[in-house]
Protein backbone atom coordinates (compact mmCIF):
# COMPACT_ATOMS: atom_id res chain seq x y z
CA UNK A 1 0.00 0.00 0.00
CA UNK A 2 2.99 2.45 0.91
CA UNK A 3 4.57 1.88 -2.26
CA UNK A 4 1.35 2.18 -3.87
CA UNK A 5 1.06 6.08 -2.34
CA UNK A 6 4.98 7.01 -3.17
CA UNK A 7 4.81 5.98 -7.00
CA UNK A 8 1.41 8.46 -7.43
CA UNK A 9 3.67 11.06 -6.05
CA UNK A 10 6.25 10.42 -8.94
CA UNK A 11 6.86 11.55 -12.03
CA UNK A 12 5.44 9.98 -15.28
CA UNK A 13 8.80 9.03 -16.53
CA UNK A 14 10.06 7.66 -13.34
CA UNK A 15 6.39 5.84 -12.68
CA UNK A 16 7.28 4.56 -16.03
CA UNK A 17 10.82 3.60 -15.56
CA UNK A 18 9.44 1.23 -12.19
CA UNK A 19 6.66 -0.37 -13.73
CA UNK A 20 9.01 -1.51 -16.67
CA UNK A 21 11.15 -2.91 -14.02
CA UNK A 22 8.55 -4.90 -12.38
CA UNK A 23 7.48 -8.63 -13.32
CA UNK A 24 4.15 -9.40 -13.94
CA UNK A 25 3.71 -12.46 -11.89
CA UNK A 26 5.89 -10.50 -8.83
CA UNK A 27 4.62 -8.48 -6.12
CA UNK A 28 6.77 -4.89 -5.68
CA UNK A 29 9.22 -5.16 -2.92
CA UNK A 30 10.01 -2.20 -0.40
CA UNK A 31 13.36 -2.89 -0.53
CA UNK A 32 13.35 -3.11 -4.75
CA UNK A 33 11.69 -0.09 -4.69
CA UNK A 34 14.25 1.76 -2.37
CA UNK A 35 17.44 0.40 -4.67
CA UNK A 36 15.07 1.90 -8.01
CA UNK A 37 14.58 5.18 -5.86
CA UNK A 38 18.05 5.64 -5.41
CA UNK A 39 19.34 4.86 -8.68
CA UNK A 40 16.38 7.23 -10.23
CA UNK A 41 17.88 9.55 -8.15
CA UNK A 42 21.29 9.81 -9.29
CA UNK A 43 19.97 9.82 -12.75
CA UNK A 44 17.96 12.44 -12.22
CA UNK A 45 20.65 14.54 -10.34
CA UNK A 46 23.23 13.46 -13.33
CA UNK A 47 21.48 14.61 -15.97
CA UNK A 48 20.43 18.01 -14.07
CA UNK A 49 24.28 18.55 -13.61
CA UNK A 50 24.78 18.33 -16.99
CA UNK A 51 22.08 20.44 -18.25
CA UNK A 52 22.85 23.15 -16.17
CA UNK A 53 27.01 23.26 -17.00
CA UNK A 54 25.73 23.13 -20.75
CA UNK A 55 22.67 25.92 -20.32
CA UNK A 56 22.44 27.94 -17.44
CA UNK A 57 19.80 30.04 -18.69
CA UNK A 58 17.63 26.55 -20.26
CA UNK A 59 14.34 26.75 -18.90
CA UNK A 60 13.95 24.04 -15.49
CA UNK A 61 11.10 21.53 -15.68
CA UNK A 62 8.33 22.68 -13.50
CA UNK A 63 7.76 19.54 -11.79
CA UNK A 64 10.69 17.69 -10.11
CA UNK A 65 10.32 14.62 -8.39
CA UNK A 66 12.58 13.48 -5.36
CA UNK A 67 14.00 10.79 -3.59
CA UNK A 68 16.43 10.22 -0.64
CA UNK A 69 19.85 9.44 -1.23
CA UNK A 70 20.74 7.94 2.02
CA UNK A 71 21.89 4.71 2.50
CA UNK A 72 22.46 5.37 6.02
CA UNK A 73 19.84 4.05 8.85
CA UNK A 74 20.36 6.71 11.32
CA UNK A 75 18.24 10.24 10.39
CA UNK A 76 20.84 13.06 9.89
CA UNK A 77 18.59 15.10 11.61
CA UNK A 78 17.93 13.15 14.90
CA UNK A 79 21.49 11.03 14.82
CA UNK A 80 20.16 9.35 18.36
CA UNK A 81 17.04 7.28 16.23
CA UNK A 82 17.24 4.85 13.74
CA UNK A 83 14.90 5.45 11.07
CA UNK A 84 14.95 6.47 7.50
CA UNK A 85 14.72 9.86 6.51
CA UNK A 86 10.88 9.53 5.00
CA UNK A 87 9.93 8.41 8.38
CA UNK A 88 11.73 11.33 9.90
CA UNK A 89 9.53 13.45 12.46
CA UNK A 90 12.08 17.02 11.76
CA UNK A 91 12.33 16.62 8.34
CA UNK A 92 8.25 16.11 7.77
CA UNK A 93 7.81 19.38 10.12
CA UNK A 94 10.03 21.52 7.90
CA UNK A 95 8.46 23.42 5.14
CA UNK A 96 9.30 22.94 1.64
CA UNK A 97 11.67 25.31 1.42
CA UNK A 98 13.69 24.30 3.68
CA UNK A 99 13.93 21.03 2.49
CA UNK A 100 14.76 22.06 -0.86
CA UNK A 101 17.20 24.77 -0.22
CA UNK A 102 19.62 23.16 2.53
CA UNK A 103 22.79 20.96 1.32
CA UNK A 104 22.17 17.98 3.94
CA UNK A 105 24.80 15.22 3.93
CA UNK A 106 22.77 13.29 1.99
CA UNK A 107 22.68 15.44 -0.99
CA UNK A 108 20.05 17.75 -2.14
CA UNK A 109 16.25 17.31 -1.92
CA UNK A 110 13.48 18.00 -3.89
CA UNK A 111 10.14 17.87 -3.62
CA UNK A 112 6.86 19.26 -5.08
CA UNK A 113 6.26 21.58 -7.32
CA UNK A 114 8.03 24.98 -8.40
CA UNK A 115 6.07 27.67 -8.60
CA UNK A 116 6.78 30.18 -11.26
CA UNK A 117 6.47 33.80 -9.95
CA UNK A 118 3.58 35.53 -11.44
CA UNK A 119 4.00 38.49 -13.63
CA UNK A 120 1.43 41.49 -13.98
CA UNK A 121 1.44 43.21 -16.81
CA UNK A 122 -1.07 46.69 -16.84
CA UNK A 123 -2.03 48.12 -19.96
CA UNK A 124 -3.13 51.59 -20.44
CA UNK A 125 -4.81 52.71 -23.21
CA UNK A 126 -6.43 56.27 -24.20
CA UNK A 127 -9.18 56.10 -26.67
CA UNK A 128 -10.94 59.36 -27.96
CA UNK A 129 -14.03 58.24 -29.77
CA UNK A 130 -16.37 61.59 -30.86
CA UNK A 131 -19.53 58.77 -31.80
CA UNK A 132 -21.33 59.94 -29.12
CA UNK A 133 -21.00 63.78 -29.44
CA UNK A 134 -21.81 63.55 -33.29
CA UNK A 135 -24.78 61.32 -33.05
CA UNK A 136 -26.02 63.88 -30.47
CA UNK A 137 -24.98 66.81 -32.71
CA UNK A 138 -26.74 64.73 -35.59
CA UNK A 139 -30.53 64.22 -33.24
CA UNK A 140 -30.00 67.88 -32.28
CA UNK A 141 -30.26 69.15 -36.09
CA UNK A 142 -33.07 66.54 -37.36
CA UNK A 143 -35.17 67.66 -33.58
CA UNK A 144 -35.31 71.38 -34.92
CA UNK A 145 -35.69 70.74 -39.04
CA UNK A 146 -32.11 71.29 -40.55
CA UNK A 147 -30.53 68.83 -42.78
CA UNK A 148 -26.86 68.86 -44.14
CA UNK A 149 -26.88 71.39 -47.33
CA UNK A 150 -25.70 68.80 -49.42
CA UNK A 151 -27.96 66.05 -48.71
CA UNK A 152 -31.34 68.40 -48.25
CA UNK A 153 -33.84 67.67 -51.34
CA UNK A 154 -34.46 70.93 -53.61
CA UNK A 155 -38.22 70.57 -53.01
CA UNK A 156 -37.81 70.78 -49.10
CA UNK A 157 -35.80 73.50 -49.82
CA UNK A 158 -38.55 75.64 -51.78
CA UNK A 159 -40.86 74.31 -48.85
CA UNK A 160 -38.90 76.23 -46.43
CA UNK A 161 -38.45 79.73 -48.18
CA UNK A 162 -42.23 78.95 -49.13
CA UNK A 163 -42.66 79.48 -45.50
CA UNK A 164 -40.39 81.87 -44.24
CA UNK A 165 -41.13 84.60 -46.96
CA UNK A 166 -45.10 83.93 -47.99
CA UNK A 167 -46.71 87.32 -47.30
CA UNK A 168 -49.86 88.51 -47.90
CA UNK A 169 -50.32 91.90 -49.19
CA UNK A 170 -53.48 93.35 -50.95
CA UNK A 171 -55.51 90.55 -51.21
CA UNK A 172 -52.42 88.54 -52.65
CA UNK A 173 -49.81 86.32 -51.87
CA UNK A 174 -46.20 87.14 -52.20
CA UNK A 175 -43.41 84.94 -52.19
CA UNK A 176 -39.82 85.95 -52.45
CA UNK A 177 -37.26 84.14 -55.51
CA UNK A 178 -35.92 80.95 -54.39
CA UNK A 179 -32.36 82.16 -54.79
CA UNK A 180 -29.94 79.33 -55.61
CA UNK A 181 -26.67 79.10 -53.32
CA UNK A 182 -23.51 79.31 -54.41
CA UNK A 183 -24.33 81.17 -57.75
CA UNK A 184 -23.27 84.47 -59.42
CA UNK A 185 -24.52 87.43 -58.77
CA UNK A 186 -27.32 89.22 -61.75
CA UNK A 187 -25.26 91.83 -63.52
CA UNK A 188 -26.87 94.82 -65.04
CA UNK A 189 -28.57 94.02 -67.96
CA UNK A 190 -30.18 97.29 -69.23
CA UNK A 191 -28.24 96.88 -72.34
CA UNK A 192 -30.20 93.59 -73.58
CA UNK A 193 -33.64 95.35 -72.29
CA UNK A 194 -33.09 98.69 -74.38
CA UNK A 195 -32.41 96.56 -77.12
CA UNK A 196 -35.68 94.49 -77.05
CA UNK A 197 -37.81 97.70 -76.64
CA UNK A 198 -36.07 99.11 -79.39
CA UNK A 199 -37.06 95.71 -81.36
CA UNK A 200 -40.54 96.15 -79.80
CA UNK A 201 -40.97 100.05 -80.70
CA UNK A 202 -39.97 98.85 -84.12
CA UNK A 203 -42.72 96.44 -84.27
CA UNK A 204 -45.40 98.86 -83.13
CA UNK A 205 -44.53 101.26 -86.08
CA UNK A 206 -45.55 98.90 -88.53
CA UNK A 207 -48.38 97.40 -86.93
CA UNK A 208 -50.22 100.07 -84.86
CA UNK A 209 -53.46 97.43 -84.00
CA UNK A 210 -50.56 96.07 -81.88
CA UNK A 211 -49.67 98.48 -80.18
CA UNK A 212 -52.80 99.48 -78.84
CA UNK A 213 -53.37 95.72 -77.47
CA UNK A 214 -50.12 95.48 -76.11
CA UNK A 215 -50.33 98.72 -74.20
CA UNK A 216 -54.38 97.47 -73.13
CA UNK A 217 -52.84 94.16 -71.55
CA UNK A 218 -49.97 96.53 -70.25
CA UNK A 219 -52.06 99.23 -68.41
CA UNK A 220 -54.46 95.59 -67.27
CA UNK A 221 -51.17 94.37 -65.63
CA UNK A 222 -50.40 97.02 -63.81
CA UNK A 223 -53.91 97.89 -62.33
CA UNK A 224 -53.80 94.42 -61.24
CA UNK A 225 -50.41 94.59 -59.34
CA UNK A 226 -48.87 92.64 -61.46
CA UNK A 227 -46.35 95.12 -62.97
CA UNK A 228 -45.26 98.76 -61.74
CA UNK A 229 -44.64 101.67 -63.03
CA UNK A 230 -41.00 102.73 -62.10
CA UNK A 231 -39.19 105.79 -61.85
CA UNK A 232 -35.86 105.96 -63.26
CA UNK A 233 -34.69 108.13 -60.02
CA UNK A 234 -36.12 104.81 -58.20
CA UNK A 235 -33.10 102.79 -59.68
CA UNK A 236 -30.59 101.86 -56.98
CA UNK A 237 -26.90 103.17 -57.17
CA UNK A 238 -25.73 100.37 -54.79
CA UNK A 239 -26.17 97.44 -56.13
CA UNK A 240 -26.94 96.14 -60.19
CA UNK A 241 -30.23 96.11 -61.41
CA UNK A 242 -31.94 93.45 -63.24
CA UNK A 243 -34.49 93.99 -66.07
CA UNK A 244 -37.26 91.80 -67.62
CA UNK A 245 -37.56 91.99 -70.85
CA UNK A 246 -40.95 91.18 -72.83
CA UNK A 247 -42.51 90.43 -75.73
CA UNK A 248 -46.01 89.68 -77.36
CA UNK A 249 -46.78 85.89 -77.60
CA UNK A 250 -49.86 85.05 -79.92
CA UNK A 251 -52.51 81.82 -79.62
CA UNK A 252 -55.26 81.94 -82.35
CA UNK A 253 -56.35 78.75 -80.94
CA UNK A 254 -57.65 80.30 -77.92
CA UNK A 255 -61.03 81.41 -77.42
CA UNK A 256 -60.04 84.53 -74.53
CA UNK A 257 -56.13 85.51 -74.69
CA UNK A 258 -55.16 85.59 -78.22
CA UNK A 259 -52.47 87.74 -77.60
CA UNK A 260 -50.44 87.95 -74.29
CA UNK A 261 -47.43 89.16 -72.70
CA UNK A 262 -44.42 87.22 -71.95
CA UNK A 263 -41.56 88.48 -69.59
CA UNK A 264 -38.56 87.00 -70.62
CA UNK A 265 -36.03 85.70 -67.74
CA UNK A 266 -33.72 83.63 -69.66
CA UNK A 267 -31.93 86.90 -71.28
CA UNK A 268 -28.68 87.73 -69.95
CA UNK A 269 -25.21 89.04 -71.17
CA UNK A 270 -22.70 87.14 -72.69
CA UNK A 271 -20.88 85.16 -70.18
CA UNK A 272 -23.58 86.03 -67.20
CA UNK A 273 -26.08 84.32 -65.86
CA UNK A 274 -29.95 85.03 -66.37
CA UNK A 275 -32.45 85.50 -63.95
CA UNK A 276 -33.75 81.52 -64.30
CA UNK A 277 -30.42 80.46 -63.84
CA UNK A 278 -30.44 82.01 -60.00
CA UNK A 279 -33.78 80.92 -59.06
Amino acid sequence: MLIFVITQRLDDESRKQYEMELHSNDLPKWNNFLDFLIKRSQALENVQRNSSLKNKNEYSPKFRSFVVKSNEKTGPLCPSETHPIFKCKMFHEMSVQERSNKDSVFGYIVTGSIQNEPSNYYFCNFIQDQVDRNLTKFWDLEAIGIKAESSCDPDDQAMQHFKSSVRFNSGRYEVGFPWKGHTQELNDNFSVAEKRVKSLTRRFIRDPTLYIKYSEILKEYESQGIIERVLETEKPTDRAVFYLPHQAVFRQESLFTKMRIVFDASSHEDGQPSLNDCI
